[in-house]
């Protein structure tokens, strides 16, 4: 399970084996879950990590999906990106994600061994 804060009073909760991802206030108020198992777009299998960018974009790593999907904070799916291969783009079950203080964002590419 992974905790991240959204915006304050928000914070998001990932359950790394069933796929769905949770948002809930700060006071434990739930808002709306996303995700579950599977491979069509805003489903998710095996999710690895996750990043919140300052536009409060939430990105997750769907490790055995081979791609990054990301998500507004309502739970709806923005965009899907990457196919499983080891080609500029491409992943095999990224896993670390992470986005930088000028907004790139950064993967960990576990299956070839490096970061994109």
């Amino acid at each position: 399970m992974f905790f991240f804060q959204l915006t304050f009073p928000q914070f998001f909760v990932a359950f790394r084996y069933d796929g769905v991802g949770l948002v809930f206030q700060g006071d434990g108020t739930y808002v709306t879950k996303f995700g579950g198992i599977g491979q069509r777009p805003g489903e998710l299998e095996h999710p690895h990590y996750v990043a919140v960018s300052t536009t409060n974009r939430v990105i997750v790593s769907d490790s055995n999906n081979h791609r990054i999907q990301i998500f507004d904070v309502n739970g709806r799916l923005l965009t899907t990106f990457g196919t499983e291969g080891s080609e500029e783009g491409q992943f095999k079950y990224p896993r670390g994600v992470a986005v930088d203080d000028q907004g790139y964002l950064i993967v960990g590419d576990s299956g070839n061994n490096r970061i994109q």
